[in-house]
């Protein structure tokens, strides 16, 4: 996180510059702040005024991480310990990470991959095993056993400063319960932006549709839905002239039902629900503000033949792989859009030719102060087991492993990885690091509290126009969840 910063704010001081240069600013500017932005320079801590690390002899301590295996989570990475270095970097960074701070804080890493971790992680806490003292598993599945008093809460874990930069503390913002974080990740693991999600964009088609200057509407503050509406019905078409739309003709939009929906609706400023001063979960399905992002982006998905999704392909095309058609379908120049987390450059992006950038996801209108990205509910994050033994210890370790990796393995993520190998220009490197620099969650759709954030997503998908009907009937249900639920921690706190 920290190191993202760091680039980020470089790079929009070289923007400031040229700007100042030619007598204006291609960087919007606002005077005010939106509760849900955190700035890097607000975040950004220089490493020599760090908080000092407590002084705990590690003395051999072993952190045995419980994972899910890496074939499940595919688009995020698991890596933590690895057993020997490989030619790929960023395994090989982690690696020799680990190996230097085992040394110099003597403490060993051991780590457990399972496909099965979700369904035996309950069974281990209730037999009170202690064979492992950290998980590494889906967001979207430890937030609903963190509500079953699964997890440690890491605010009483002494040795970690979860309000440090090398956190991510647009989780901890959006996904604190009344003082309770029961999971976290940062720069201690890639997977935490891995997930981030943004928009490819096919320049080819681009180039071909006369669709240009989207790097400046972004720069400019004018990458709008609206705008993305006017691309995607511009290049939509029924290639072959059979009347019917699959995986062969031309889309505006190529994406997940939910993930790329949630998206669009987070980027206009949506949200199911949101934490007030105290950490307790209110419904803002029914602001006017969710109301209008909800009916723009119902709007986009109601354009004729805009939209594909990609787990449709499968169907439609012999049982081939969603990654081979979104690839297939990219080369093809059959979608102008494609949404999903910025590692599918890494994974299969990359075995396209075809030309193609980054751009964070579109702002409701121009008014809104900010591009909002969410981060996948899919994310992996950390917990430390409820009944674990030795948790300052563990904590300590993750903190000595996150504090360190803004430069052993963050760094040459973006730097590397990113501006040289998987992003094609500067302009678009750019984009990612506008995209990147703001992470938003919805505890609504984290613990989808009466299932309403995904009726919500299911019914803007349909582009029924249905929406307020629809988050009225759910509104009680998820209010009586989130009561049941502050209830039950008040009165184990009481207890």
């Amino acid at each position: 996180m920290k190191t993202l910063q760091k680039i980020l704010c470089a790079m929009l001081a070289l923007l400031c510059i040229a700007g100042c240069a030619s007598g204006t600013s291609d960087v919007p500017s606002d005077d005010t702040t939106s509760p849900a932005e955190t700035t890097a320079e607000e975040t950004t801590v220089p490493a020599e005024t760090a908080p000092p690390l407590p002084d705990i002899k590690l003395d051999g301590h072993t952190v045995s991480l419980y994972k899910l295996a890496q074939d499940k989570i595919a688009w995020a990475s698991v890596t933590f310990a690895p057993e020997e270095s490989s030619s790929d970097l960023i395994n090989d960074n982690i690696y020799k990470r680990n190996q230097r701070l085992m040394e110099e804080y003597k403490f060993v890493l051991k780590e457990t991959a399972d496909k099965d971790i979700n369904k035996k992680i309950p069974t281990l806490s209730q037999a009170g095993d202690i064979t492992y003292n950290l998980y590494l598993n889906r967001l979207n599945q430890i937030s609903a056993q963190s509500l079953q008093g699964l997890f440690k809460n890491l605010r009483d874990v002494e040795t970690l400063f979860l309000d440090e930069a090398w956190w991510d503390q647009g989780m901890i913002r959006d996904l604190e319960l009344f003082g309770n974080m029961f999971f976290i990740n940062g720069d201690v693991n890639p997977g935490n932006n891995d997930t981030v999600q943004v928009l490819f964009y096919n320049k080819g088609l681009a180039d071909d549709m006369k669709i240009t200057g989207i790097y400046d509407m972004v720069r400019d503050g004018k990458w709008t839905v609206d705008r993305m509406m006017e691309m995607m019905t511009k290049v939509t078409h029924d290639v072959n002239g059979d009347g019917a739309m699959d995986y062969r003709d031309r889309y505006g939009l190529l994406g997940s039902a939910a993930e790329t929906v949630n998206s669009l609706f987070a980027g206009a400023m949506g949200r199911v629900a949101q934490l007030n001063s105290e950490g307790i979960p209110e419904i803002k399905a029914n602001t006017e503000a969710s109301e209008k992002a909800a009916a723009k982006i119902a709007a986009l998905y109601a354009i004729s033949g805009g939209n594909f999704d990609y787990s449709q392909f499968k169907k439609q095309n012999n049982g081939q792989t969603d990654r081979e058609g979104i690839v297939m379908m990219f080369q093809a120049k059959n979608c102008l859009f494609f949404g999903n987390g910025i590692s599918a450059s890494a994974q299969y992006m990359r075995e396209s030719d075809v030309d193609y950038g980054f751009l964070p996801y579109p702002k409701l209108d121009e008014n809104q102060d900010s591009y909002y990205s969410k981060v996948s509910y899919s994310v992996p994050v950390f917990a430390i087991p409820a009944h674990a033994d030795g948790a300052d210890k563990t904590g300590l370790v993750l903190e000595i492993l996150s504090r360190d990796s803004g430069e052993s393995v963050m760094k040459d993520y973006y730097e590397v990885c990113f501006s040289a190998k998987y992003v094609r220009d500067g302009d678009s490197y750019e984009m990612l690091l506008i995209a990147d620099s703001n992470h938003m969650y919805d505890p609504g759709n984290a613990f989808d509290w009466g299932k309403l954030g995904t009726n919500i997503t299911s019914v803007i998908y349909s582009g029924s126009g249905t929406y307020m009907s629809t988050v009225d009937a759910n509104k009680a249900a998820a209010e009586t969840a989130i009561k049941t639920m502050v209830d039950s921690f008040m009165k184990a706190k009481q207890g």
